[in-house]
């Protein structure tokens, strides 16, 4: 190990590592790709198995640590969501196999000091989330269909999840560097829409001003939107008896006299749980409209409604908009309430809601949620790709679960090599079948011939097959398989390297 540090300019090795490494991530696993490991009870190991996964709870974890390299070996485990294709999975699974595998192989390294030891601090591990999450984030990958999900899971997550003080602010102010392109759209040339309201908090039932579309059911139970401007809401009253809601809502009239507020304002009610249309129609009849969660069904046919009834009449107004909530919930974060729905019309809307009674913090927490909105919507133009069904991870799980278990020596430096050549694959092979014909059929041909193996060759920029064409003998290839260790555990034993003040 002593000796590839001398070799080798640790810095370079480490900045071309990561550049490497990390769009390889990203291609591979999205843009919300976080580095996990688990952590071993026994003491005489620090850790035991890394894992590639999607999962936003890993993000959080994070913030267990004051340790800049310890936080990447504290974090507990959490299952890969199948939703993302059986080979995604697999080819996960193997790589943290691989990585795991790179680790331990380099623990006595670690405990004969002969890494760079990185002395912790809060404003290094500060400094390190931060510019971590921008590199991670870096190739502007964008996610389509699992966009919202992702944005309310991620709240729902912070919201749970009881993180030390002294990073609840920096988390809170870098939410959206890590967001850059989970909020966006698959189409480039939709605008993105967003509203910050700040409130004071108006009794035991929190309310703040609505201008939006709602259900409004008419004489024959029929749903349909309706308009309803400057309107008194309500989060989840749920658990509010139906038979006394109104009554205790009219006690609010003196508090909308003074906002300027009419007699007959509308009031809307934000439910988590559903009730029959019989009380829904009676509420409506009494001017008290019910926002609650809907099934995509139900959205779809509203907006279908919608559209044909007043798009063309509302279009160009950007104070009409059809707000049809999904989901919605609060959460607070240093001492500040901040609510978040779901709207659904022609383009996206992003709604915060921050309530509390010191008006310098809303001003304050406002104009950053604002200002870094902003910094990241130039981004929405930006060209990317998704990934489809897992097909090609399949096909590359398949290709780099032969020469895993082939390892036999320990060769460092062959190894670090042998990395280097796999991160070179082809960006077609990580990328799409449909790009590179000829290398997904070397792929296709390998999945079914199992004692051939390829290697991806840099120099001739293919997959050569190694048992026909003798381009390296078994010892070499066993020995090229332990780079990949020395290369990746540089990689993560000196992240904080990167760390740009």
């Amino acid at each position: 190990m002593l000796k590839i540090i001398k070799q080798f300019s640790l810095k370079m090795i480490i900045y071309n590592t990561f550049n490497t490494i990390v769009p390889l991530i990203e291609r591979l696993f999205g843009p919300n790709s976080l580095l996990k490991i688990v952590h071993n009870n026994d003491s005489s190991y620090l850790f035991t198995e890394l894992i590639l996964t999607k999962s936003i709870v890993s993000l959080i974890e994070y913030c267990k640590s004051y340790n800049p390299i310890i936080v990447l070996l504290k974090v507990q485990i959490v299952k890969i969501n199948s939703i993302f294709g059986d080979g995604t999975i697999r080819l996960s699974f193997l790589l943290s196999e691989f990585i795991k595998h790179s680790i331990l192989l380099l623990l006595k390294g670690v405990r004969k000091g002969t890494i760079i030891k990185v002395e912790p601090d809060s404003q290094t591990f500060i400094n390190f989330i931060k510019n971590l999450l921008e590199i991670i984030h870096l190739n502007k990958v964008k996610v389509g269909c699992h966009s919202d999900s992702f944005l309310f899971n991620f709240f729902k997550v912070l919201y749970n999840t009881k993180i030390k003080k002294i990073y609840q602010k920096i988390f809170f102010f870098q939410i959206f560097y890590v967001l850059k392109k989970i909020l966006l759209f698959v189409n480039n040339e939709i605008e993105l829409n967003f509203k910050i309201l700040t409130l004071k908090s108006l009794g035991t039932i929190k309310g703040f001003v609505f201008n939006g579309f709602v259900l409004s059911c008419d004489l024959r139970n029929n749903f349909l939107p309706k308009y309803l401007g400057n309107c008194l809401a309500f989060f989840d009253c749920s658990h509010v008896n139906i038979n006394i809601l109104y009554p205790n809502l009219l006690n609010y009239r003196t508090l909308l006299l003074k906002n300027h507020h009419s007699n007959t304002v509308p009031y809307v009610l934000f439910f988590k749980n559903k009730f029959n249309s019989i009380n829904l129609f009676n509420l409506v009849k009494n001017n008290i409209y019910i926002i609650q969660k809907l099934n995509l069904k139900e959205i779809q046919s509203l907006k279908k409604i919608w559209k044909i009834k007043n798009y063309n009449n509302i279009k160009n107004n950007d104070t009409h908009e059809l707000t049809i909530v999904d989901s919605f919930f609060e959460y607070e974060i240093f001492g500040k309430k901040l609510y978040l729905f779901e709207s659904f019309n022609n383009y996206r809307i992003l709604s915060f809601i921050i309530m509390g009674n010191n008006e310098w913090e809303k001003k304050f927490l406002k104009s950053s949620l604002k200002k870094i909105i902003k910094s990241f919507i130039l981004l929405i133009k930006s060209k990317t790709y998704i990934f489809g069904a897992g097909f090609i991870e399949l096909l590359t799980y398949k290709y780099f679960h032969k020469y895993y278990n082939n390892r036999e020596n320990n060769n460092y430096e062959l190894l670090r090599y042998f990395l280097f050549s796999i991160l070179r694959i082809p960006i077609s092979l990580l990328k799409s079948t449909t790009n590179n014909s000829l290398i997904a059929m070397y792929l296709i041909k390998y999945m079914k011939k199992h004692y051939e193996i390829y290697l991806p060759n840099i120099h001739l920029k293919l997959l050569t097959n190694i048992k026909y064409n003798k381009i390296y003998d078994s010892y070499i290839l066993n020995l090229y398989i332990y780079l990949v260790s020395i290369y990746t555990f540089i990689n993560i034993i000196s992240l904080d390297m990167l760390i740009i003040n």
